[in-house]
Order: C-alpha cells, then sequence, then structure tokens
C-alpha cells in the first residue's frame, strides 16, 4: 500500500519564495500547496487538507498572527511562523502564541527540513483535539468561520479588532494580556495604535457586553499590566 505523504501548506505572498521553497519540499516527497493570502489559507485549513502550514506574518490582508488565532480557532494543525522580520519580540509573540516553531528569513532550507520533520513527528505523537475555546468555562460562545461572538444566544455586534480582542481574552479566562501583546498580535499595523487605542477598545467591548450581561466586571484591568477575562464563572 503506497504511503499518502504530509501535506504542507505554505501560506506566502512573495511567490518566487514560496515556489522554490514549494520545489524542495517535493523533492523531498512532500504534497505541497501554495496560496498568497490569509483567506485562501483559511480555506485549505477549513478543508482538512493541511497536515502542516508554513505561515508568513507578513500577508497582504492579514496580520499573520492574527490570522494564527482563526487557525487556531478551526483546527489543531501544526504551524511554524515564516518572517523576514527577526527580532526577539516577534520570536516570543509566535512561540506565545502557541505555534510549534519560528523560523526569521532568510534561513537554510536544511534547518526548516528538521523543523518540519520534528513538528509532524510530534503531532503525529500527540494529536490535539479540536479547539474549542470558550467550551463549559464562561457565558461566551466563538463562531471562528463567522467571525462572531455570542453571549447568552446574543450576536455581539463586534468590529474585527473587537472580535479579535475579545475571542484572546475568552481562550485564557484569568491571563493578563498586555497593550503591547495586543497590538502586536492583532493589528495588521501595530505601530500605528497606542495603549490608548487598545484601552477605547476594551471600553467600547465592556459597553457592548454589559447591554447583554449588566454591569458586572468581565473584562478586568490589570493596571499597569493589561486586561484579562474573569475566570470565577
Amino acid at each position: 500500500m503506497d504511503v499518502i505523504q504530509p501535506l504542507i501548506l505554505i501560506i506566502e505572498d512573495e511567490v518566487p519564495f514560496r515556489d522554490s521553497l514549494a520545489a524542495l519540499l517535493r523533492l523531498d516527497a512532500y504534497r505541497v500547496e501554495g496560496v498568497t493570502s490569509g483567506r485562501e489559507g483559511l480555506h485549505e485549513i477549513r478543508a482538512g487538507r493541511a497536515d502542516l502550514v508554513l505561515l508568513d506574518v507578513g500577508l497582504p490582508d492579514c496580520n499573520g498572527f492574527a490570522l494564527f488565532h482563526e487557525i487556531r480557532g478551526i483546527s489543531p494543525v501544526p504551524v511554524i511562523f515564516m518572517t523576514a522580520r527577526g527580532e526577539v519580540v516577534d520570536r516570543v509573540t509566535g512561540l506565545e502564541l502557541g505555534a510549534d516553531d519560528y523560523l526569521p528569513k532568510p534561513f537554510d532550507y536544511r534547518e526548516l527540513l528538521a523543523r518540519v520533520r520534528v513538528a509532524l513527528r510530534r503531532a503525529s505523537r500527540h494529536p490535539l483535539p479540536p479547539a474549542s475555546p470558550a467550551a463549559g468555562t464562561t457565558p461566551f460562545l466563538i463562531e471562528p468561520e463567522k467571525r462572531r461572538i455570542r453571549i447568552q444566544d446574543q450576536i455581539l455586534d463586534l468590529t474585527p479588532l473587537e472580535y479579535g480582542i475579545l475571542k484572546t481574552l475568552i481562550e485564557r479566562p484569568g491571563h493578563v494580556y498586555s497593550r503591547d501583546y495586543l497590538m502586536d498580535t492583532l493589528w495588521n499595523e501595530p505601530f500605528t495604535a497606542s495603549d490608548r487605542s487598545i484601552d477605547q477598545h476594551v471600553k467600547t467591548l465592556r459597553r457592548k457586553i454589559g447591554q447583554v450581561m449588566g454591569e458586572s466586571p468581565v473584562i478586568l484591568t490589570h493596571r499597569g499590566s493589561g486586561y484579562a477575562l474573569r475566570d470565577d464563572w
């Protein structure tokens, strides 16, 4: 019986780089699909076609870190970040999000291949259950494919950034997320945002949640640290 080789999905908008990387992976007997946008990548992942994702952080239609949140809402597929930005803060952000690995460009293909093998081996030994971030722990229901959140069967009217902030908080109740972390992972252009931007979005979120649940505090402020969803449900 023929063994079906893993399929690697490359989400990368630099087509020459993507195609050359795909060609090298095919020489090592991997099946490869390549797309140039986050939207196309999510479509492939929803269809269950990927065994591992190579994800560029700087995509034309979204921030790679934000896209990773969407991926984790629908699939436990292993993800390795690729980026031209090699700063320590970017690597830490990617790994803290839960990515399997992180490679700054340019990288040696042999190193990438080794990391791909490790990630696939780890996934085969320890398969993760499908993600269900808020199930049974909070009154929220996340519907990632529709990019919406319900409370008490009411759909919250959220902007994309409000959705991203609230989804992040719901996934780990009680965990304190700094303003810098939220800006780096949810803004397409984080340097155009500021602490006041985060504060304003959280203020609006509190108002919208309060219209459904009343004025009981749901998003807590940790002075000097950031924000967290209450964890005493």
